[in-house]
């Protein structure tokens, strides 16, 4: 059942492949309609070059769909879908699991509010170094310029996200897949260590105010 001896289950009660399965069933359904934003959002950043004035968000997502209609819109879905269903389930079971070693019996943590903020720490940390490599190839692979003739001369034109990683390992090394590491997860951190240790500390809360 997932259960270990000294330690408690997950407190939503679920075994951790369940926990892995739901995080990535809900990060899976959720990177469909929100894929367009991150191409969109990707382009937009990268639009202000060589003096040239930053294109609006209706801008890019205009030249997107005349330049390659609802693809464009949807680059790299399936990467945008793996990445994020599979990294969602990572983060709800690490989390889960870490609680759940932090507040075994036993553990100097137990008792204590920063057994949850450790296991937030730590959830961010087996998070972004399980998936940032994938993260980064799906945004260098959407960030490949919009116009057919740029495309076609650019070296991720036609690149696959195996061939993406190849090149980015021979010019960088393996370092090259976590370029940006640090900073994706010093922001994690920050997130995640104050987020989740307070919607754990509101639940008694709000199941006392609402008789749950």
């Amino acid at each position: 059942d997932g259960s270990r001896p000294g330690r408690p289950m997950a407190s939503c009660g679920l075994s951790p492949m369940e926990l892995f399965a739901a995080g990535c069933f809900a990060g899976a359904v959720v990177a469909v309609p929100m894929c367009p934003v991150s191409v969109v959002r990707t382009h937009q950043q990268n639009s202000a070059r060589a003096g040239r004035r930053a294109l609006s968000v209706p801008e890019v997502a205009t030249d997107l769909w005349r330049n390659e209609g609802p693809r464009g819109l949807f680059r790299c879905l399936g990467l945008e879908v793996f990445a994020t269903g599979v990294g969602r389930g990572v983060y709800f079971w690490a989390y889960e699991e870490l609680k759940a070693l932090f507040k075994a019996e036993g553990s100097p943590l137990r008792g204590s509010w920063t057994a949850d903020w450790a296991a937030a720490l730590g959830t961010s940390l087996v998070w972004w170094a399980t998936m940032f490599p994938c993260d980064l190839i799906k945004t260098q692979l959407q960030a490949v310029p919009i116009a057919a003739a740029k495309r076609a001369t650019h070296k991720l034109g036609k690149a696959t996200a195996l061939r993406c990683a190849s090149i980015i390992v021979r010019e960088h090394g393996l370092t090259g897949l976590y370029r940006g590491f640090h900073l994706t997860l010093a922001r994690s951190l920050a997130s995640s260590g104050t987020a989740l240790p307070i919607y754990d500390a509101l639940q008694p809360h709000l199941r006392a105010a609402f008789g749950a």
